[in-house]
């Protein structure tokens, strides 16, 4: 959490600093702009796949259970969630502006709560893991394609409201 923290105070300070008025328009600026963007959200991908393992742990301590599979599936969906959030979030924010992306984050959130839901009263992940190590790999693959085109569009969104 320091890191973050440290990271964003001298990263932030850099741009204001390097990014005058002047040259607010310029492509160096808009690029390093949205870099940290997403190298935020990598962080904080980091401290999501911390505290699965934290939680995975103090679980398989309560019910004496280690399934490495399940770890594994979770460690890839905190990992997918926020990527897959950010890729359509960010884009829609720098094209249409603050209220569209959060009208199509209020689209997300609400099958994501569903989705949580059935697995609570349903079979739950621990009878779904091998089915789903299959999928949740190949949907990683594609949140990371995703996460990587989305800074692109978001740079000439970004670029084209200016």
């Amino acid at each position: 959490m320091l890191f973050f923290l440290l990271y964003n105070y001298f990263f932030v300070r850099s741009i204001f600093v390097s990014c005058s008025p002047i040259f607010s328009a310029s492509s160096f600026c808009v690029t390093w702009f949205l870099v940290h963007q997403y190298v935020s959200v990598l962080l904080t991908i980091g401290l999501s796949v911390a505290a699965s393992l934290l939680l995975y742990f103090v679980s398989g301590i309560l019910y004496q259970s280690f399934d490495g599979t399940l770890l594994l599936v979770s460690i890839l969906s905190v990992m997918m969630i926020p990527l897959i959030w950010t890729a359509i979030c960010l884009p829609l924010t720098y094209w249409f502006g603050f209220r569209s992306a959060q009208a199509m984050g209020l689209l997300i959130i609400v099958p994501m709560f569903y989705l949580i839901k059935y697995f609570e009263d349903g079979p739950g992940l621990a009878s779904l893991t091998d089915t789903l190590f299959s999928y949740i790999g190949g949907g990683f693959l594609v949140s990371i394609i995703l996460f990587m085109l989305s800074y692109v569009v978001s740079v000439l969104g970004y670029i084209r409201k200016r």
